[in-house]
């Protein structure tokens, strides 16, 4: 953890940078201060190498965080912007202002980065007119080949080829642009199917807070049985789920009679299905099931389960394709094998959640935490203790309240080896909130007040609660600079933050819920206890905090091993075999399903991961 991260000097910035000739026009914008012209030979520089070097210079100098920089004039601007991405944290913008040179094509350049930001400096989500999601070119596509066999991007890039040709089109639906792993995998697919070539669309459902109640709090819930004992899916509910549906339907009605495949995200926009069928019997249809559906008791025909079930099952048994996470327990029985992929969940290696950030660039969003902090009435972690952390949205399948107790318990065992508050580890639990999620605000009070209780009130002050805005390098510094991770949900479907917690050499410590046991090699990168264990989630985070030796040997470990199959390549490629099926590469699909099956867990696996 960074002892700097609590220094209020940073302040952040945005520039616009034209070239021409052989001079750079500068206009920036500090918050809270002034707008600037600046010009700049290039000094026997290329003009792309001169910007790098001036921005890099000028930050460190005024201790600056530069958001984002609109780019114009230069003869290779997607390749600086993945530079400025990649090594300075900087969001490029490609913009050509018309009918504009020199200082006015700078002013216009940085007015347009800008704007792209919200007052708080949060990338604002762009959705146009007919609800399709626009996504920010980051980098370019050869960067990506080191996190793919060359066979495995070979035969991307194969697929890819064979959608261009053949002229397909394919669209993605789900409930919301931001909150939650679904748009987060969506941002980055859809970028990364942008360098491929790939006409591939992504459109968010008009929202409705009615809806969002029932397909949370009952269908969501209900499937994932972490409701309470009486809750029903009533009659009300179902005429309010299927007249949203149907104006949706009528809404993207030209989106639908212009695709060839149309991939539905999770129960919410599962009601447009037979809609599709209605508009276009021609284009094939995915459902993507991304919740832990806990399939047994469907299938033993429990009330509540059964009935939500049969609900969706009568519009969902209408597509092409079932894809669930690689496990079988997830699937119930009516889905006909013969139509179910296995896909696991994905993170994007190079997004804001998992690039590599400098300690200059964390110090920047440690400011940001600590200040977000302050305003929930919390004091700043302290910077000369290490601190544990959960990251996952506030919600009853998350096990938040296990992280208190196994907290507690670790405390405990501290302080009766001998150790002072002071030589102990701090909690943090962060999350994002989403539209779709009705939810998080109260679990999160609710959380809140259990740090109240007599239980806990002596950790309240060590124990830091953030209901987060969406910032993805701000998780990403919290997930690097802490110490190790918990996992404790009880329900579960992929839950991606495993290997993204992984993937900066962070040890895991979780529960054996859903796909969480396919990313942890047990004992090697982390620990896998049974659920409601909190006992021995503290004994195994006590170990990992005396014992160095065995720290440094997992944390390697879990920064090297990360499965390339859980990565955004590999996930565009099987989405695209499958908007293929009907083409002479179902060998590639059926190669896809057998290599996920090799992955597949059972519950004979789960009870033996000891």
């Amino acid at each position: 953890m960074q002892k700097t991260h609590d220094n209020f000097g940073i302040k952040p910035a945005y520039a616009g940078l034209w070239a021409e000739k052989n001079k750079i026009f500068i206009n920036l914008e500090i918050v809270g201060g002034k707008k600037i012209d600046i010009v700049i030979n290039l000094e026997n520089d290329k003009p792309e190498t001169r910007a790098e070097k001036w921005l890099r210079a000028f930050s460190a100098e005024k201790r600056l965080k530069f958001i984002a920089v609109g780019l114009g004039g230069f003869g290779d601007v997607p390749k600086i912007g993945e530079r400025l991405w990649l090594n300075q944290d900087i969001v490029p913008f490609a913009h050509k202002p018309v009918g504009r040179l020199g200082a006015s094509a700078a002013r216009s350049l940085c007015q347009n980065a800008r704007r792209q930001f919200s007052p708080e400096h949060r990338a604002k989500i762009t959705i146009t007119a007919d609800r399709k999601v626009k996504t920010i070119p980051l980098t370019g596509l050869a960067v990506y080949k080191k996190f793919s066999s060359k066979k495995d991007f070979d035969i991307l890039l194969d697929l890819a080829d064979r959608c261009r040709k053949q002229k397909l089109r394919i669209i993605f639906v789900n409930a919301t642009a931001a909150g939650g792993g679904v748009a987060i995998m969506r941002h980055a697919l859809i970028r990364f199917y942008r360098l491929l070539g790939v006409d591939a669309h992504w459109l968010v459902l008009k929202p409705d807070a009615d809806v969002f109640n029932v397909t949370k709090k009952k269908i969501h819930n209900i499937l994932q049985a972490v409701c309470p004992a009486d809750t029903r899916l009533t009659a009300a509910d179902r005429h309010l789920y299927n007249e949203w549906s149907r104006l949706n339907a009528v809404f993207f009605k030209d989106n639908f009679k212009k695709t060839d495949a149309v991939i539905i995200d999770d129960p919410q926009p599962a009601g447009l299905i037979p809609y599709i069928k209605e508009y276009n019997r021609f284009s094939g249809i995915i459902y993507r099931s991304h919740i832990q559906i806990v399939a047994d008791l469907i299938d033993r025909c429990r009330v509540q389960q059964h009935a939500v079930w049969k609900f969706l099952w009568k519009r969902i048994r209408q597509a092409d394709f079932f894809v669930a996470h690689p496990i079988p327990g997830f699937v119930p029985g009516e889905v006909d094998r013969r139509r179910l992929v296995y896909v696991p969940a994905n993170t994007d290696p190079l997004d804001g959640l998992n690039k590599k950030l400098t300690r200059e660039q964390k110090a920047y969003y440690w400011q940001v935490f600590s200040e977000h902090l302050r305003q929930e009435g919390q004091a700043p972690l302290d910077p000369d203790r290490p601190y544990l952390i959960q990251v996952a949205r506030f919600d009853p399948s998350k096990g938040i309240p296990d992280v208190l107790e196994a907290f507690r318990i670790l405390r405990k065992k501290m302080a009766a080896l001998g150790f002072t508050d002071r030589r102990t580890p701090q909690l943090l639990i962060v999350g994002n909130g989403s539209i779709d999620d009705p939810e998080g605000a109260p679990i999160y009070e609710e959380t809140r007040r259990m740090l109240s209780l007599n239980t806990y009130i002596h950790l309240a002050e060590d124990v830091k609660l953030a209901r987060l805005p969406h910032n993805d390098q701000l998780l990403n510094t919290l997930l690097a600079d802490s110490y190790l991770a918990f996992q404790l949900s009880h329900k579960e479907g992929f839950e991606i933050k495993v290997t993204e917690c992984l993937m900066k050499g962070k040890p895991v410590i979780a529960y054996r819920a859903g796909g969480i046991p396919l990313q942890i090699k047990h004992g090697k990168t982390g620990f896998l206890t049974a659920i409601n264990n909190t006992d021995e989630v503290a004994d195994k985070a006590l170990k990992l905090l005396l014992d160095k030796k065995l720290y440094r040997k997992m944390s390697y470990l879990a920064r090297t091993t990360i499965d390339t199959r859980y990565l955004t390549p590999a996930n565009a490629a099987q989405w695209l075999s499958l908007a293929l099926r009907q083409t002479s590469h179902d060998q590639i699909l059926k190669y896809n399903i057998r290599e996920m099956k090799s992955r597949i867990i059972s519950e004979k696996v789960l009870n033996n991961s000891q």
